[in-house]
């Protein structure tokens, strides 16, 4: 059984015992996950967090190059950088649907050894995307199966394909 703590997994990875769909779906699972003040603010919508760490009073990193860490260990790995203020805790699958085009990549845990790091270019953001939309979809479905929002999320989801007969019916099984 694969290790549902992260950085646990990443080191797995980086060690080949486990693969990089295993870790894009830890990621998008996991919960407590600390993001930039700012991206909280304008891609998750909330100005609300269960903890806060203020690196710095200015942000001086690449602006273009979403920071993430995945959890308070690897987030304090990055003290005395000029970062800005981080909240937490997100949900990896809210944040990854969340990821868009104003940034050219993003790094997970950065200042942390290399095998407790990933990183993201921007041509995988929408494989990324997906794998947010399809873990809240999945978590959505869990707490709510039978309402007719959820069969609504399920059908508007790009990554639903159904079979139908030559009438246009639902192939049954």
């Amino acid at each position: 059984m694969l290790p549902t703590d992260p950085r646990e997994l990443l080191t797995m990875y980086s060690e080949s015992r486990a693969t990089d769909t295993q870790v894009m779906r830890c990621l998008s699972e996991h919960n407590g996950w600390y993001v930039p003040a700012g991206f909280a603010v304008t891609q998750l919508n909330t100005t609300l967090s269960e903890h806060a760490i203020i690196f710095s009073t200015e942000f001086e990193a690449q602006p273009d190059r979403l920071l993430l860490f995945t959890d308070a260990v690897a987030a304090h790995r990055a003290d005395g950088h000029r970062i800005g203020l981080f909240m937490s805790a997100f949900r990896g699958s809210q944040i990854f649907a969340a990821v868009d085009g104003r940034f050219e990549s993003v790094s997970i845990n950065p200042g942390s050894p290399q095998s407790e790091s990933w990183y993201i270019q921007r041509d995988a953001f929408p494989l990324t995307n997906l794998w947010g939309q399809v873990v809240e979809l999945e978590t959505a479905l869990r707490a709510d199966s039978g309402s007719p929002d959820s069969f609504a999320r399920l059908a508007a989801h790009p990554g639903l394909i159904l079979l139908v007969n030559e009438q246009n019916q639902p192939i049954q099984a």
